[in-house]
């Protein structure tokens, strides 16, 4: 059902984009947001449901569970950073969608432009001071977009054209399959660290979907 009413919002806002009505595209975009955090918490719980099923479970082992006071119990506030992602991306590809660059999803990180060439959509969180290590599948990604989170909240998008992944993408770290990059921010300005190079300034790269586009 999830899989279904994103099919159609995704549809919908392509429409929208198509027939330049901006307000649609965002109250769709709004609504696409909050369906891949749903799907993101259903897939969570199947998981979780997935894992009780496979143990084995002998009733006359069971014991009351105790509840615990309030004051002692987990509150969980927010996404979890799988969900916060998808989020980002879905934000980047309506961004994209309203400017009339239409990106495809493939699967998990992976989408398509119109001319077919693959684009890797990486996201993280500033989770050291002024630095995002972020991640993407090795292979024939012909772009790269590096969604970046500051801690206040706002999202910078690193659009590496093709031209850079040639020239910069054999020089990057490979491990267990995905090709790792290194985005820091220094003086107000953003560069990716590429090993055996250096810092390579990327700000004219940043917020240009047009480049992969």
């Amino acid at each position: 059902m999830l899989q279904k009413i994103r099919a159609d919002t995704l549809e919908a806002i392509q429409l929208a984009a198509s027939a330049g009505d901006s307000q649609k595209v965002l109250s769709e975009s709004t609504r696409l947001t909050q369906v891949e955090v749903l799907i993101q918490e259903q897939e969570a719980l199947d998981r979780q449901v997935q894992g009780l099923q496979s143990k084995d479970h002998n009733s006359s082992s069971l014991v009351p569970v105790r509840e615990e006071p309030p004051f002692k119990r987990k509150i969980v506030t927010g996404i979890s950073p799988r969900a916060q992602g998808a989020k980002r991306r879905t934000q980047f590809v309506n961004s994209c969608a309203s400017q009339g660059i239409k990106l495809t999803h493939i699967k998990g990180a992976l989408f398509k432009n119109a001319k077919l060439e693959q684009i890797g959509i990486a996201s993280a969180s500033e989770r050291k001071e002024n630095g995002w290590f972020l991640g993407l599948p090795s292979g024939s990604l012909n772009h790269a977009v590096l969604l970046c989170e500051n801690k206040l909240g706002r999202v910078i998008a690193v659009c590496l054209s093709k031209n850079f992944l040639q020239k910069y993408g054999r020089h990057l770290s490979v491990s267990k399959n995905q090709t790792k990059f290194n985005v820091v921010l220094r003086h107000n300005n953003y560069f990716l660290s590429v090993p055996g190079i250096g810092a390579v300034p990327v700000d004219d790269y940043i917020d240009r979907p047009a480049l992969i586009g």
